[in-house]
């Protein structure tokens, strides 16, 4: 098994020089890099960043139209393809999910990892109560107690950055941009510009559902939103409003996946839809 330094150089050139076609022997070489990864890493979540079988299909290599004498033909190559996009989602899924986790494990502290001084520390202003009183008179700190109530809080403060912000503020026109003039001086996201964008993470969502370990209200939620993006992309008039706080709900959701590895790359789609201003 080659070094952990190793594999990451070699995912870099791959990141930084990909092939300009996806073929069968370039996807078996990069499963092959996924599987020393996981197996160095000790984690089976790398596993989702694996290509599947069914994404490699034969391409056109021929066709000829149908006339009134013949039909039509078409000829397939003898090679399979993964499409190239999908490619190169599933590569730099894995590199972010790789330098998240290594920056994670070698910089972060999590509230599990912290002393019971260090917990005491941080919930004493926020008026968290972090004690149990035994009926003897005796107590003990509350590990659990103060880390569910801090994960909580983490948890709104997020959900409160991401939801301010809702328009954005621009001067002079917006023609031929992914933005419309509203009146004053708010834009806002124009998702029938990025049709395809949105298809495509609206697609990927769908396809992992089933592999992402959520509860099932969380599932339910999931589907819901991907239904009401689609119902308004369909609209003639699509609420732009709503497209956007359901795109932020599935990101959410996706966020408390157990399934975090696959929903690392799903993740990455849905805030490269909601970054397009």
């Amino acid at each position: 098994m080659p070094h952990w330094e190793v594999l990451i150089a070699r995912l870099t050139a791959l990141r930084k020089n990909l092939p300009p076609d996806a073929t069968e022997s370039v996807v078996l070489e990069y499963n092959s890099l996924v599987q020393d990864l996981r197996v160095a890493a000790r984690d089976e979540g790398l596993g989702a960043f694996r290509i599947a079988d069914g994404q490699l299909t034969p391409r056109v290599a021929s066709f000829s139209f149908a006339t009134r004498h013949r039909p039509g033909t078409t000829t397939y190559s003898q090679e399979r393809y993964c499409d190239d996009a999908y490619f190169k989602r599933q590569v730099d899924g894995l590199w972010s999910y790789l330098m998240e986790r290594n920056q994670t494990s070698a910089t972060q502290k999590t509230y599990w990892d912290m002393t019971d001084d260090e917990l005491e520390s941080l919930v004493i202003p926020l008026k968290i109560p972090y004690v149990i009183l035994e009926p003897n008179g005796s107590w003990h700190l509350d590990r659990k107690g103060i880390i569910d109530e801090l994960v909580k809080r983490d948890q709104y403060i997020r959900e409160m950055n991401s939801r301010a912000g809702n328009s954005i503020t621009v001067h002079g026109g917006v023609y031929n941009s992914n933005l419309q003039q509203g009146d004053g001086s708010t834009a806002t996201i124009n998702y029938k510009a990025m049709q395809a964008e949105v298809t495509r993470a609206l697609t990927d969502i769908e396809r992992s559902i089933e592999e992402l370990g959520l509860s099932p209200s969380d599932k339910d939620e999931l589907v819901a939103e991907v239904q009401t993006v689609k119902a308004q992309m369909n609209s003639p008039k699509p609420k732009t409003h709503v497209i956007t706080e359901s795109f932020r709900s599935i990101r959410h959701v996706l966020e408390h996946a157990a399934g975090a590895a696959m929903a690392h790359g799903l993740i990455a789609e849905v805030a490269h839809v909601l970054s397009q201003h």
